[in-house]
């Protein structure tokens, strides 16, 4: 993921182009993953990500991972993926590579 948010505007689009497939589960599971884990919130003015990480998300991993179809198919998640997806995209949630943040090296 080189460019989270890219991806983000990519996995939107086909969040409202299609109906969810298990190739866009699998997307959506490393996506979330690699945010999870790769990424820090520097800055927020989302309503539904507040914190500093992404922990919220362990739940729709989880989600994800058990049950795909189902997951894709509530609309309260659904409705989630894409307000993460969007605020990502437009800025309401600044994120930072963790490795970046406390990056000091000395010459």
């Amino acid at each position: 993921m080189d460019n989270p948010i890219e991806t983000a505007r990519e996995l939107l689009r086909r969040m409202h182009q299609t109906p969810p497939t298990a190739t866009l589960a699998d997307e959506l599971l490393l996506f979330l993953y690699r945010l999870k884990d790769e990424y820090a919130i520097v800055e927020s003015t989302s309503r539904s990500i507040t914190g500093k990480s992404f922990v919220v998300l362990q739940g729709v991993i989880y989600d994800l991972e058990s049950a795909p179809d189902a997951t894709l198919r509530n609309e309260a998640t659904v409705g989630f993926l894409r307000t993460l997806l969007e605020e990502l995209v437009c800025g309401n949630i600044v994120i930072q590579r963790k490795n970046h943040m406390s990056h000091n090296t000395s010459s």
